[in-house]
Order: structure tokens, then sequence, then C-alpha cells
């Protein structure tokens, strides 16, 4: 890593305070030197103030487009965004923490795993795991806070670390990843509803077991897990009296609790719960001491009252402790295996659980009939608690946070105003609506947290989507991935070569007849079905080299597998071999045989083959089925095979031929272009590698032009008029818009030389229009 690395801490609330975006961001994350440092690192002050520029720029031109497509984790999409903007996603090998975070809070996993794995198209950046936002949290506070166990998971596995506490005045400090997680879990409508202080705890230690806390008992669980001195955290909640965070706690980190934590006294080994123990014993024995005092004193007014619910909350912590010590692997057990029962023979079973470990329930049932969700405009209804439905859809509530009164620990927002009674107490109610209650009711807040609400951080749902609407979504999605794995420009190319080659023969209308449509129809099948063979198989070969130049592709992106690609390539060869077989068509046949010959040759990597190593033998694949097969094997076929007509080569099919023979060698040439770091990376001696990406393009422009007059010209002698007109404008109108467009295209901006290619293929589109003039 390099000597000046981005590190993950966080700056001082009185620094961040005066400083603009950038230097904010370089605050927090520390950024190791700083401008009263430039005498003995200047060569950092430069860093420093290039990447307040682009972290400016980044802001302004990069996060809006980033925004919509992590709503939808579109991988595709942000990859096509890196390839376009990843100069100014970042320094150095790190790119600016509010892309992951900003990622963290919509579950975006697909495109969060490419940001930390540092993908092709980041250019060997990547995100840090514990990267702080501006505003001084990670981003594992967000994914606790959005209760994401495979966000958490992804996170822990790339280095994440559950230790690292929020810093700086825009968020409430010291919090840990555990903290906001326990939290926001404590605000779930079933424990604030149905239990408060003074209440049975057997109840409390119920509603946790109950379906839909078991998602944020898992996040909580993960992030424990990580989390040191979990004995201490959990003192602390004892210490501040909140008891249903301590139960939280106390359930999904006893595993930790349980083992050992430090030996004393020879052979004892001491337990988290056993160390909790003694620090709840010595607090009772000191508040025992405290209270004779005051009463000694005289003193029986609110001092004394004050250390009596103390003794009494401490006295509750720790008969909670032995509900959990002794109860608690049975009931983890339960909560991870429970059956799809009701509500009411879940808390029954919870029960007998702990009556079996010699803990008496209080008698004090829970009525399962009021345990419902806040309902708000367009959710569906759930009344039934044992369905299968009811679960299902509480499940999905879960996993977006409607169950629970989902909480935020920055101060600004739109979606909050703060209203002071007094200026001593502070209610935070949301205006905007709020899916976790109705709208305009008031939030129950901590105190000490000073949180406010927040509306949950993904977009409003049907939590009663069934499984034929998740299938069509999957099939949906499967259907955009082969449509880029036919690479659909080629596929345009060849329905418009067809269709335009084909009409060439026909003399007048009275040729058009039900079997010149089927042996239309027969060739195009078949053609199209060899072209996504041939686009398929160079995909197979190019995996790695895609990964740099075209990430977004199905397989380079994983979006595929090599063996759904493999399937594919495969059953469409099988495909166009079959229908050119049942036409009975010597010249479709044939086209058919050298397209995938040449397409073979071109692509598979074994000793003598893989031709586009080569520029003459790539060039002469793409010019041999572009420019000759295109044109006169489908014109053969038509004439010869449907129309039963010699074979007699028209002023077009010529022209077309010979034209296309030039557009086509510009086209495999210009496709290098964009590919020419993944081509050089992997040994790829394309034209564009050796020459250089200028000289080529002014080669490929200069032979369009050099076409275009020539068609001109052609058009200029053809004996009828409006064909004249025709070929001359339209020629003219092409080799217009060509200049204008060359003379805006700068070859040094990689993310205009793509849509300049795809415009060279509109060109080439557009001259299949004008073929049948000449």
């Amino acid at each position: 890593m390099p000597a000046r690395a981005l590190t993950c801490v966080t700056g001082t609330a009185s620094q961040s305070s005066s400083l603009g975006p950038w230097q904010t961001w370089a605050a927090a994350t520390r950024w190791p030197y700083q401008e009263q440092e430039a005498a003995c690192h200047p060569a950092a002050l430069a860093d420093l103030r290039s990447g307040g520029e682009l972290f400016s720029q980044f802001m302004l031109k990069v996060l809006p487009k980033l925004r919509p497509i992590v709503e939808k984790d579109s991988l595709a999409r942000f990859y096509q965004l890196c390839y376009g903007w990843s100069h100014l996603m970042g320094i150095r090998g790190f790119i600016f923490p509010e892309i992951l975070s900003s990622m963290v809070p919509k579950n975006a996993v697909r495109c969060a795993r490419a940001a930390l794995d540092g993908r092709a198209p980041l250019r060997g950046r990547r995100a840090g795991p514990n990267g702080r936002h501006s505003y001084g949290f990670s981003p594992l506070h967000l994914a606790a806070e959005t209760f994401s166990v495979e966000m958490v998971k992804l996170l822990l596995r790339h280095g994440a670390s559950a230790n690292h506490r929020t810093e700086g005045d825009r968020v409430i400090e010291d919090l840990l990843p555990l903290h906001v997680a326990v939290e926001n879990a404590s605000m779930h409508k079933y424990l604030e509803d149905h239990w408060a202080y003074g209440c049975p705890l057997d109840n409390l230690i119920s509603l946790l077991c109950l379906p839909e806390m078991k998602i944020y008992l898992d996040t909580t669980r993960l992030i424990a897990a990580h989390t040191d001195n979990i004995a201490d955290e959990v003192w602390n909640y004892i210490e501040k009296k909140k008891l249903v965070q301590l139960a939280i706690l106390l359930l999904v980190a006893q595993k930790q609790l349980r083992g050992p934590v430090n030996r004393s006294r020879g052979k004892v080994s001491l337990n988290g719960f056993d160390i909790v123990r003694h620090h709840t014993y010595d607090a009772l024995g000191d508040l025992h001491h405290q209270m004779i005092a005051k009463v000694n004193e005289g003193k029986n007014g609110n001092a004394l009252k004050k250390l009596e619910e103390k003794k009494e909350a401490l006295l509750t912590a720790g008969a909670l402790i032995g509900i959990v010590h002794k109860a608690g692997e049975a009931l983890e057990e339960y909560i991870q295996t429970q059956p799809e029962v009701s509500h009411e023979e879940i808390l029954k079973h919870v029960s007998s659980i702990l009556d079996s470990k010699g803990i008496v329930p209080s008698g004090r049932k829970i009525d399962t009939a009021k345990l419902e969700c806040y309902q708000y405009p367009g959710q569906t209804s759930i009344h039934k608690s044992d369905s299968r439905d009811h679960r299902n859809g509480m499940a999905e509530m879960a996993r977006f946070g409607l169950g629970a009164r989902k909480l935020s620990w920055t101060w600004t927002g739109p979606s909050c105003v703060e209203a002071s009674a007094g200026h001593r107490q502070r209610q935070v109610i949301c205006l905007n609506m709020c899916p976790t209650r109705p709208t305009g009711t008031p939030c129950r807040h901590s105190s000490v947290l000073k949180l406010r609400c927040n509306a949950a951080t993904h977009p409003q749902h049907n939590f009663d989507i069934d499984q034929f609407e998740e299938i069509g979504i999957e099939v949906a999605k499967k259907l955009r991935a082969f449509y880029w794995f036919c690479r659909p420009h080629t596929i345009i190319g060849t329905i418009l070569g067809i269709t335009s080659v084909s009409l060439l023969p026909m003399k007048s209308l009275d040729d058009l007849s039900v079997t010149v449509l089927w042996g239309f129809l027969e060739a195009l099948a078949s053609t199209l079905s060899m072209n996504i063979y041939v686009v398929g198989l160079n995909q197979l070969f190019d995996i790695e080299i895609d990964k740099v130049n075209k990430p977004t592709l199905p397989l380079a992106s994983g979006e595929f597998s090599v063996t759904t690609g493999v399937s594919l390539v495969v059953a469409f060869l099988l495909m166009s071999i079959s229908i050119g077989i049942r036409s009975e068509s010597a010249p479709l046949m044939c086209a058919l045989l050298v397209s995938f010959l040449l397409g073979s040759a071109y692509s598979i990597d074994v000793p003598v083959l893989r031709w586009k190593r080569h520029p003459f033998l790539a060039a002469s694949c793409i010019l041999v089925v572009r420019a000759i097969l295109v044109q006169l094997a489908f014109f053969t076929h038509m004439q010869q095979h449907i129309l039963k007509r010699p074979f007699a080569p028209t002023r077009s099919v010529v022209f077309a031929t010979l034209f296309m023979c030039c557009f086509s060698a510009v086209i495999a040439l210009f496709k290098d272009i964009p590919d020419v770091d993944g081509d050089r990376d992997f040994g790829i001696q394309s034209l564009s590698v050796r020459l250089g990406q200028q000289k080529v393009y002014r080669l490929c422009i200069n032979m369009l032009m050099a076409a275009y007059t020539a068609a001109i010209l052609v058009g200029a002698s053809s004996p009828n008029l409006y064909q004249k007109i025709a070929t001359v404008f339209g020629h003219g109108l092409l080799a217009f818009v060509l200049w204008k467009r060359g003379r805006q295209f700068d070859i040094a901006d990689k993310t205009c030389i793509t849509p300049f290619y795809m415009f060279i293929w509109k060109l080439f589109y557009a001259e299949y229009f004008l073929i049948p003039f000449m």
C-alpha cells in the first residue's frame, strides 16, 4: 500500500465543522499529510489539493448518476459508470467512501461487492471497508441500521471492523455498529407496545423469540461476534438501565459471553456471564452501603429513592442475566429452527423452554391478537398470525425494517423536524410518510442517543409479492443479460443486411409470395443463430479481457456462468445448422459453414487459430462475413433457391459488396480502439496496439470519407433521376454527419470512444436503406 494511502481514523469535530466538503472528507479519513506538513511532504500537498477538486467533481457529476444505479443494484450500469467516470471516483488506490456508503443503505450487495473487490472498471481502486463517510460513520454502521445480513457478511468478509466508533459533530459520537443494531432492534413495535419496565421478564424474552424479530437478532449477532469487550457493553446497558437492549445483547452475544474471558484462582475460568454477575453483585453491595449511609444521615427523600430505583434495576438485570444464562442456548436453537406455527404456539413453546430450565413463567400472557405492525397506505393488511403468507410477509417487513421504528443517528435531513418544549425535552415528528408508523405519530426516542426518525431506507414494496412475481423479476433479469450476450448492435446489422440484400433480386411486387417470405425467414433465423454463436464464442474465450474492456457483458460481470455461456453457444450453433440443412439451400449452407469456420478461428484459443491476435486475419474474418457473405450468399439464396432464377448480379449488389468491404474493414479496425487496454495486457497485437489509437482513428475516418465519395460518384452516374437524388443526397448527408461528429471527437477521452464506435454502426445500418436505390 502506498505511504500516503487513506486510513480510516476520523478527525476531530472542531476541525470538520470549519472545513469544506473535501477537507471534511480528508479529515474524516485522516489523510496522512495535512497542509501544515507541506514543507516535509510537498507531493502530499498536491495530492490534497487535487483531491479536493476531484471530490467536488465527484459530488457534482458522479454521485447523482450513482444513486439510481444502487437503487436497483444494477452491476452492469455500475460498471458503465465506472468505465466512464473512474477518474473522478477516488484517489490512488481508494474510491471515495461516499460510494460504498450510498450502496449499503439500499442493500446493493452486487455493486458493493464489486466496489470492495476493486474490479476492472475501477482501474485498481477499491472501496475501503472501514472508510468513513464525511459525517463520521462507517459502512458497517449503515448496514447495522438497515439490518441487511448479507451486506453485514460482505463487509465483515472484506475486513470491516466492528470496533470503529462514530466521530464528528454531524453524528452521535462514540457509537459502535453494535449499538446501532441493538438500539434499532429494541425499538421494534412489538417491544415498544407490549413490554415496559416492570412487566415480566419472560414476556420480554418471548417477544424476542417471535419470527419477526429474527432478522434483527441475526444482524446484531453477526456484529456482536466481531465486537471486542462484549462484557463491557453488557455492563454499560445495565448501568443505563436499558433492559430491552440488555436482553437483545445477551441473547445474541451469549456465545462470546460463555467463553472464557479471564483466568484466576488457579484453574477457575471466569466467563462473561460470571464477570457481569460479579460486577452486579459489587454494585449492589455498594448501593446497600450507600443506602445505609443515607438512612443514617436522615436523608430519606429523592436521593434514597433514586438509590432504590437503581437497586431495583440491578436486581432485574441480574434476573435477566440468569434467565439467558440458563435458557439462552435452548432459546437460540428454537429461534433458528422455528416451525411455521402461530404466535400463540410460539409463546407457549418459549414458556415451556423457560419452565424446563427452572424459570417459572409469570402467567401474564401476551395478547397475540394485537401483535401487528403498523399499516400504511398501499400496504396489504395482515391479520392471520398462523398462515404461511403472514409469516412470509412479516419476514419481508423485517427485511426492510418495517416492523421496527427505524432510527438514524445523523442530524440533518428533510424527513424530520425537531420541536423543543421549554428547551428541556426534544421530540422528533415525521413529516413525510414513514412506513413504520402512521403519518405524524411522535417517535419514542432514546434521550441518550438523540436519534432522529428516518423513513425506511428501502423503497416501498408490496409485501405480498407472490412467487410468480418473483419468478417474473428473475426471468426479466436473465432476458436482459441474454440481450447483451447477443451483442445487439451486431444483431441489428445482420437483420438490416439480410433484409436489404434479400430485396435486391425482386423485380416487382409480384415476386412477393409466401414461399419467398418463408425462404427469407429461414435465412434470417439461421443467420441470427449463427451470429449469436460467433459473438457468444468470442465472449467465452475473452472473459478475462472483457473484465477490462467490456465488464458489463454477462460472462465478464458474472451474470451468466461459463456453463450457461457454453450451453447457449452450442444450442444456437445446432439451431443454425439444423435450419440451414432443412432449407436445402446450397448458398445458405455455404454462408453458415464459412461463418462457423471463420468465427471459430477468430476466437478459439488453440495453436494456429485465435486469429483476432493478428490484425490482418482479424479484419479479414469480419470483412468476408459482413461484406461478401451477407451480400453475395444471401442474394444468391433468394435469386436461385427461392425465386428459381439464374445467378445474375445486379448493380446494387456489386456496389453493396464493394462498399461494405470498406465499411467492414473500418469496423474491424475501429472496434479495437476502445479495447486497447485489455488487448495490450493480454498480448492481442491489434493495429490500435501497434500503431496507436490516433493513427487508426484517422485511417478509419479517411477510409469512410473515401467510400462515401465513391458512393456519391456512383449514384450520380445512375440513369434514374430518383435513384440519383436518393443516393447522392443520402451519402452526402451521411458523409457530412460523419465529418461533423469527427470534429467533436476526442480520442483522449475514453468516454467518447465507445459511443463513436456505436455511431459508426449506425452509419452501417443507414447504408442498407440506400443500397436498394443504387
